[in-house]
């Protein structure tokens, strides 16, 4: 274990290699005069606007000032982006589209500079379909990105793989770099951790002994120290603070102790898991559709059919009887074809849900004329 966390060390503090630099910015989002939202839950997220994937989310549990301010490291240079909120204006614990309650879009083009956004409130609502809430099988599969040591300057490609165990709601995975010292071998960083549903963590990473200290994945935000006194002779402190989304993740780091060094990591992930599977048929469907779940009744696991006739934005949101969210998928912009979307009977944290009636809302929303939404029945037996 230490010698590959040694190698990660080194990799990130010491590589001498060339590459392709990067730039990224902070966006800061000043809102005044929110007083018609006070104590009322605010949710934001930053999408790019060329992907049409989400690239950072952050959530207020209740408003307690009617001005305040939230700072992102989310921006990448030449990029632009849409910042869509809302305030859950009816209290229902879930987005509604206005005047039920009140949401907004801001949009930033072309990304240079770190930049400041200001926010007043007004009634110039727009329908910003969001997603709902993220489901951690969607962070799984491959990453990849580059790493920039600036406190010498180098730089170098990083790669990683995670997996989710819904079972026993564990994530874990790898992370790959290159170059260290200008040597081609490859790097390992090994990791795991454990959603902590008690303490609202999305993930909690902690390392084996003798670290101490953990990376926390929470709200949006990375953040954590892990140190190990007995490293190096000398020992070492790596603190994390960043930002994330589903598709990207920026943060930088600090190291202390044998190495003194600043840095900073960018990470996509573009192929989210959604429970679309591969198009079912090659030709491009007439006309949009969604058809019942098959199939239904089900035990365990049941599939709705869409068929797209062009691009269109993709919500499937299910829910229980009494009308709570169980589980949604949101992939965001899916192209024309026909595609199946597969439930397999579980909820948002990964567990078995009971059996019984549920409800798929699901909503398609080309960009050339209105949105079609369609509640289908399902019956799961046990």
């Amino acid at each position: 274990m230490r010698t590959w966390l040694r190698g990660f060390i080194v990799a990130f503090g010491l590589a001498a290699i060339s590459g392709t630099a990067f730039a990224q910015f902070q966006l800061t989002l000043n809102f005044q005069n929110m007083n018609p939202h006070l104590n009322q839950a605010f949710h934001l997220r930053v999408v790019n606007q060329a992907s049409g994937l989400e690239v950072g989310r952050y959530t207020i549990g209740a408003l307690s000032d009617a001005n305040f301010t939230i700072e992102m490291l989310v921006l990448l240079q030449d990029e632009s982006y849409w910042i869509d909120f809302y305030a859950d204006l009816n209290q229902n614990g879930q987005y509604d589209a206005p005047p039920l309650d009140h949401a907004w879009r801001m949009e930033l083009n072309n990304a240079a500079s770190d930049t400041a956004l200001t926010f007043s409130h007004n009634t110039s609502f727009t329908d910003i379909q969001w997603p709902g809430d993220i489901d951690p099988y969607q962070f799984t599969g491959e990453w990849s990105g580059t790493w920039k040591n600036l406190t010498y300057q180098t730089t170098g490609p990083i790669f990683g793989t995670i997996t989710f165990d819904t079972d026993s709601m564990k994530v874990s995975g790898e992370f790959k770099t290159t170059g260290a010292f200008g040597n081609p071998d490859t790097t390992v960083f090994a990791f795991e951790g454990k959603i902590d549903s008690t303490s609202g963590d999305t993930m909690r990473v902690q390392l084996p002994a003798p670290w101490t200290g953990s990376i926390a994945l929470f709200n949006g935000t990375i953040s954590g120290t892990i140190t190990d006194p007995y490293l190096f002779g000398t020992g070492l402190s790596m603190t994390f603070t960043g930002n994330f989304g589903l598709a990207q993740t920026i943060f930088r780091y600090r190291m202390s102790g044998t190495f003194q060094a600043d840095g900073i990591v960018v990470m996509s992930h573009p192929d989210i898991p959604t429970g679309i599977v591969s198009p079912v048929a090659a030709s491009q469907p007439e006309d949009f559709a969604i058809l019942q779940n098959y199939p239904n009744p089900f035990n365990p696991e049941t599939r709705i059919r869409l068929q797209l006739k062009s691009q269109a934005h993709v919500v499937v949101a299910i829910y229980d009887v009494r009308g709570g969210l169980v589980r949604q998928y949101a992939p965001g912009a899916v192209p024309a074809g026909v595609y199946e979307i597969a439930w397999d009977a579980r909820d948002s944290r990964g567990l078995q849900v009971p059996g019984g009636m549920y409800l798929a809302r699901v909503t398609i929303a080309p960009a050339d004329q209105p949105a079609k939404t369609q509640t289908l029945k399902m019956l799961l037996l046990k």
